[in-house]
């Protein structure tokens, strides 16, 4: 049987709109037209800042991963942009005596974080920053929510705090809130916070 009668009995299988092969031919036309590629502007550097200690200090459980004293964030910021990262994510660590059961810390107008996102914003506006929402920095209990007499956490209790954060940090210059907790609801109602 020639191929044109096999052609000819099969039934019409239609024609693609986009014929991609073409575009995967050569490695270089691959790398021209990929979708996804990862470059130093897609990375995000986290940051531990602290008020804790006054020098940076390797945080033992993440290798080259540092805690920053407040007084160096600047210093790091720039390090940062030298080798051509621009989005930076922030994280607390803060001393003994600001923690307290209810996490008030996370949204006080002049808070470690606070501080940190206005000082940064106003030195390198084009930075791209994102902060933590959690509770766990800023409890004594050390869970990422509010919790009752028995140890459990309260969910609802715990996303009210959570948005008074995250208000706290985007009236301070934030780009993205990140919340890391587990609260059921809680982006829903941050975004809904933030709204209004």
């Amino acid at each position: 049987m020639t191929i044109e009668k096999q052609i000819a009995e099969k039934p019409e299988i239609g024609h693609p709109h986009i014929r991609a092969r073409r575009l995967r031919q050569t490695p270089n036309i691959r790398a021209m037209v990929q979708e996804f590629a990862l470059n130093k502007s897609n990375l995000v550097w986290p940051m531990f800042i602290t008020e804790i200690e006054s020098e940076k200090t390797e945080i033992k459980s993440l290798p080259g991963v540092y805690r920053i004293p407040q007084n160096n964030i600047l210093e790091e910021i720039r390090a940062a942009q030298k080798v051509g990262v621009q989005n930076i994510m922030l994280f607390p660590v803060l001393k003994k005596d600001k923690k307290d059961f209810l996490g008030k810390e996370s949204y006080n107008e002049n808070g470690l974080m606070q501080n940190c996102i206005r000082l940064i914003k106003e030195t390198f506006p084009e930075i791209v920053l994102f902060v933590d929402v959690a509770l766990d920095p800023y409890t004594t209990h050390g869970h990422d929510g509010i919790t009752n007499e028995h140890n459990y956490v309260l969910n609802d209790e715990t996303i009210q705090v959570l948005c008074k954060q995250s208000l706290s940090y985007a009236q301070c210059g934030i780009d993205f809130v990140c919340p890391s907790d587990m609260m059921d609801g809680r982006i829903g109602a941050i975004r809904s916070y933030l709204d209004k």
